[in-house]
């Protein structure tokens, strides 16, 4: 009934429990897990032929003959999938137990619903600190292809289950190379209802400075800001409202304004805070109006966002 997709590279330390926390999974239904192994340049490749020979009946390898990027390698275990639903863990996250249950008996149960989430918990990996859960209390709830478009990824992709159509399934784009989660919450959540699980049913490893990576790399968050605004443009022809698509377009635009502010980039942030009122939309708006008015004093901005962030926290 259910395959569970894993893609992994390079994760001889994360892939045995991630495996183990899926095949000791309890359920009244069976499940395949489809592992994309992508070359890996430690023992990952060993770990996973060692579940496959436990579990033959379970675990299906794919072992790519070399490193095929992940974009690939998510394609490949996609296309492999046999199940009536998918649900997708990367090789360096957990499933808790009751997970997969709980999300079948959601699908089950509510036929109008084509993609659902659940809660993660966020530690750190090296010393297995918690540090808070991956969708905070006050973040948006999402509920149709429009909130997605508007607030994009809110919930794990680890924490996806969906509805597996073979013949209208989920495609890989080429073009988001580095930023593909989004695109493919927005496929799902063009054929139905999404559904967010308010428990914590998985655990989401994050690595020491893996979110600070692109604010340091300016050359890889600017790639990651092309991808989004073309999934922003994808999202319009997969069905979304004009208005969902303008208002995601004001939201990256404003991010990646702040963020050039940040690193100093005066005629930068003044192109894309204009950027960002362009279409009328306001993500924030007080901080957005505020940075608009006074985008020639670059500067002034500047430490008064410092300052509310410092009061915010």
């Amino acid at each position: 009934m259910v395959s569970v997709t894993v893609v992994t590279f390079n994760h001889e330390s994360f892939i045995g429990p991630c495996l183990e926390s899926i095949v000791s999974q309890e359920t009244d239904f069976d499940f395949e897990i489809i592992v994309g192994e992508d070359a890996s340049t430690d023992e990952t490749r060993t770990v996973v032929a060692e579940y496959a020979r436990a579990y033959p009946n379970i675990v299906r390898p794919i072992f790519q003959p070399y490193n095929r990027g992940v974009n690939y390698n998510l394609a490949t275990v996609m296309s492999a999938a046999r199940g009536r639903y998918v649900a997708h863990i990367d090789g360096d996250d957990l499933a808790l137990p009751g997970k997969l249950q709980r999300q079948v008996a959601l699908l089950e149960e509510r036929p109008d619903v084509a993609v659902c989430f659940h809660n993660m918990r966020v530690f750190e990996s090296a010393t297995r600190a918690a540090l808070g859960v991956f969708t905070p209390a006050k973040a948006p709830r999402l509920r149709s292809l429009d909130d997605v478009v508007r607030y994009g990824t809110v919930y794990a992709n680890s924490s996806k289950m969906f509805r597996h159509d073979p013949q209208h399934g989920i495609a890989i784009d080429p073009y988001t190379r580095h930023v593909m989660d989004w695109l493919l919450h927005i496929q799902s959540a063009a054929t139905g209802a999404v559904e967010y699980i308010d428990e914590v049913l998985g655990e989401y490893r994050k690595h020491a400075g893996a979110t600070t990576i692109a604010d340091r790399d300016r050359t890889r968050a600017m790639v990651h800001f092309d991808e989004m605004l073309y999934t922003a443009h994808r999202a319009g022809q997969l069905g979304a409202s004009p208005d969902a698509v303008a208002f995601a377009e004001s939201r990256l635009n404003y991010v990646m304004a702040m963020r050039q502010l940040g690193w100093g980039e005066a005629l930068a942030f003044q192109r894309l805070i204009e950027a960002s009122v362009a279409g009328g939309k306001r993500v924030n708006r007080r901080h957005q109006e505020f940075a608009y008015r006074y985008r020639n004093w670059p500067m002034l901005v500047r430490w008064l966002t410092r300052v509310w962030e410092g009061v915010g926290r």
